[in-house]
């Protein structure tokens, strides 16, 4: 016999109120240009976004690109320095649009957070990256960044050169 749970703790649990009650959703479109110059380890950032942004999607729309099979998304400094290089996809395979959604652009449509636990769901950028919010940080401990960027970086940039269209949509707290 099917059970239906009548008292559930998803609209109680402090975490799940404090977090998504009265939020915006904003998005950041990008476009970038792979070059056929472009080479293994390049880096392109996707977009910059605030420390308690939650990111509930990233999608890379475009051709395909002749070679470009594995590539990632992940977190970064405001200055570039590298975090994380695959928190939320690893291994996106750019050389084929073969079986992918079509996107409001009309090319293949990539789902960019193939990477994050559905436990991470509800993680601000910060928590993400391993960062604090604490006056004086512990020993190994690094206290969170106002901002961060989420970067797409080319393992296996390929021979080709093609234009991507990112949309990053996170949640914000009012």
């Amino acid at each position: 016999m099917a059970v239906i749970n009548t008292i559930d703790d998803v609209f109680t649990h402090p975490q799940s109120r404090e977090k998504f009650t009265g939020s915006r959703v904003l998005q950041i479109v990008r476009q970038v240009t792979i070059a056929t110059g472009d080479d293994d380890g390049s880096v392109w950032f996707l977009g910059e976004v605030p420390d308690t942004a939650i990111i509930t999607d990233i999608e890379v729309e475009g051709a395909a690109i002749t070679g470009a099979t594995d590539y990632d998304i992940g977190l970064y400094k405001p200055d570039g320095t590298v975090i994380d290089v695959d928190v939320f996809a690893d291994g996106l395979d750019f050389s084929s649009i073969s079986g992918l959604p079509v996107g409001p652009f009309g090319d293949g449509c990539r789902k960019g957070m193939t990477n994050l636990a559905v436990t991470d769901a509800n993680k601000t950028v910060s928590e993400l990256a391993g960062h604090v919010n604490k006056a004086l940080p512990a020993p190994g401990e690094t206290n969170r960044l106002p901002k961060y960027r989420v970067g797409l970086r080319a393992n296996t940039a390929g021979s080709g050169a093609g234009a991507l269209v990112s949309r990053i949509t996170y949640l914000m707290a009012v």
